[in-house]
């Protein structure tokens, strides 16, 4: 039923709403005519990817100064604290810095009055960590995409492959944990990877002290203790297919490099759950200078590396150094007080890998994969489609993948769209919103709600947005967005060329069907400066790396010839 329901709430989200908004607001640019594509989960994707660029166009860097106190070569770091002079002050940077330097230098000025600081308070704990849950399908798709920069839906094509030649289990899975029935055959699974990882750490090298010698020293191990592991053994979080591990069958040869490599890491993840937890002594201590103000050393060293043998590496998080033991009441010497520039940073681009995490956990880029153990909210989409969705809005033009390195963002046709569906059917792109659908299609499995109820109420909500797109009015110029920043007049009929999301358009484009714009010239996108030096009877600046329609590059300028823009070649240097 929940399969049904999902089939039709799709294709009627899909069908209806794209035709819809195509009748409505479909737009003709560079020479075709644009329809728009709307679907229930590749809107809402669209949707994260245009605001996360919208974020970071809208970011200003921000430059503070932090003050450290040197410690003989130990750091601390200064930090208003409430009741202290500078807490949650003007000027103040998140309470670790200055804004303007002068103030941070002011600062230093007065601390240099006394070169001491007492210590307050000293704690030690000690800390463990344990190996990471097992490989689900969008895990094993974010670390491809960040490690080897593939896309999702390459790395699911590598791990069907795997699966079909018996090597590791079914890849289309969410569960991230195993069932007590695969544990009763893990001596077997684990016996029988002994030859086809000696083969690729051959081929590949080995890492650490060589997987192949790990997997000797679990089998002379009590293994059976992991299947008591909730964390990584549970039957009630796996629903149809448990996680991602290696058979312990099959053969590796006849694969490629890659897909051996991707194998390995299913493998490494896998025997990491039956190593002990990383040990961790962590160590705090604060001081205090005399004139009332704080200064804290925080370090966190690797004791033990338990499962972080496998991995042959040690935590990049930890420290690998001690710092000088600190008594609380004592007093220690400051050797100087320095200043340490920092900036604020933008948010960052989503990545194919990134943003399957973040469909998995409903619009959340919860890259730590503690806190996505603790989610327990639906997703958007499901682990057999994710990499799908993104692959349509690449190959439709709605989003542009690099692929060096992964990173996702919106084409010209995704913004137009965008801004279309934000005015007419906003809750198309709410995260929260598609997650909320795939809540009550886990109803429906669950049996807490019929699939005649749900249905119906999908058919309402397809019905009373389609009214309003069929009510909306459509935008006077091709851009829509209702911004008008005039970059010029038009060369046809004299009437103003706005700027928008959508490009650069006429604005009679609606009462008199001008349809002069300027938005790319064999696909390269027209910069505004460049807009308004054509519109101003100039030519533009030199643009690099135009392409002919015979694929050939070539770099020129652009310029207006009566009504239309056209190129104007440098001359050739004899």
């Amino acid at each position: 039923d929940a399969a049904y329901a999902r089939a039709i709430e799709d294709y009627a989200v899909g069908i209806n709403f794209s035709r819809a908004l195509s009748c409505k607001f479909g737009y003709k640019r560079d020479g075709r005519y644009h329809h728009i594509q709307a679907g229930r989960v590749m809107s809402c994707v669209l949707g994260m990817i245009v605001n996360r660029e919208k974020e970071i166009k809208a970011f200003k860097e921000t430059a503070f100064y932090k003050v450290e106190a040197d410690l003989n070569g130990c750091k601390a770091g200064w930090k208003a604290i409430s009741g202290t002079k500078h807490y949650d002050a003007d000027g103040i940077h998140e309470n670790v810095g200055f804004l303007k330097r002068d103030d941070a230098e002011g600062y230093v000025q007065d601390l240099n009055k006394d070169m001491h600081l007492s210590v307050t308070d000293v704690s030690v704990t000690t800390s463990k960590k344990q190996a990471p849950t097992l490989f689900n399908l969008a895990e094993l798709q974010a670390e491809c995409s960040k490690e080897y920069k593939i896309s999702p839906d390459e790395t699911l094509e590598i791990a069907q492959k795997l699966y079909e030649r018996k090597l590791t289990t079914y890849p289309r899975t969410d569960a991230r944990v195993l069932t007590t029935a695969v544990m009763d055959e893990i001596e077997g699974v684990l016996a029988g990877l002994v030859n086809p990882v000696s083969t690729c750490e051959s081929r590949l090298g080995a890492s650490g002290a060589g997987l192949e010698e790990q997997i000797m020293m679990i089998l002379a191990s009590d293994n059976k203790k992991v299947a008591k592991n909730k964390r990584y053994v549970d039957d009630s979080k796996v629903s149809d297919h448990y996680a991602i591990i290696p058979t312990g069958e099959g053969s590796v040869s006849g694969h490629t490099d890659l897909e051996l490599t991707i194998y390995m890491k299913i493998v490494t993840r896998f025997l990491a759950i039956f190593y002990p937890a990383a040990e961790y002594e962590e160590t705090k201590v604060t001081l205090k200078h005399a004139s009332d103000e704080y200064f804290f050393i925080s370090n966190k060293k690797l004791v033990r590396k338990g499962y972080l043998e496998v991995y042959g590496a040690v935590d990049e998080d930890a420290s690998t150094k001690d710092i000088p033991k600190f008594s609380k009441g004592k007093v220690t010497d400051v050797t100087s007080y320095n200043l340490a520039e920092g900036k604020t940073t933008p948010p960052k681009r989503y990545t194919s890998g990134s943003m399957i995490l973040a469909m998995e956990n409903a619009g959340k880029l919860i890259e730590d994969e503690e806190l996505r153990n603790q989610i327990k909210s639906c997703g958007i989409g499901t682990s057999a489609t994710r990499a799908e969705v993104i692959k349509k809005l690449i190959g439709i033009e709605y989003v542009s993948l690099d692929k060096k390195t992964q990173v996702l963002k919106p084409a010209e046709d995704g913004l137009i769209v965008h801004e279309i569906i934000k005015r007419t059917i906003p809750s198309l792109l709410d995260p929260e919103m598609t997650a909320s659908w795939e809540k009550g299609l886990a109803q429906i499995e669950a049996k807490g709600i019929t699939q005649e109820s749900y249905i119906a109420s999908i058919n309402d909500y397809v019905r009373e947005h389609v009214d309003v797109v069929k009510a909306a009015e459509r935008p006077a110029s091709p851009a829509g967005s209702g911004e008008r920043v005039v970059v010029g007049k038009c060369p046809v009929c004299s009437g103003d060329v706005v700027a928008t999301s959508f490009g650069y358009g006429c604005s009679n484009y609606k009462e008199k069907g001008c349809k002069f714009g300027i938005s790319k010239m064999l696909g390269k996108p027209i910069s505004e400066k460049n807009v308004r030096k054509i519109l101003a009877g100039e030519r533009s600046d030199l643009i690099k790396g135009f392409t002919s329609k015979k694929g050939n590059k070539f770099d020129a300028y652009l310029k207006l010839d009566g009504e239309k823009v056209t190129f104007e070649f440098p001359e050739r240097k004899k």
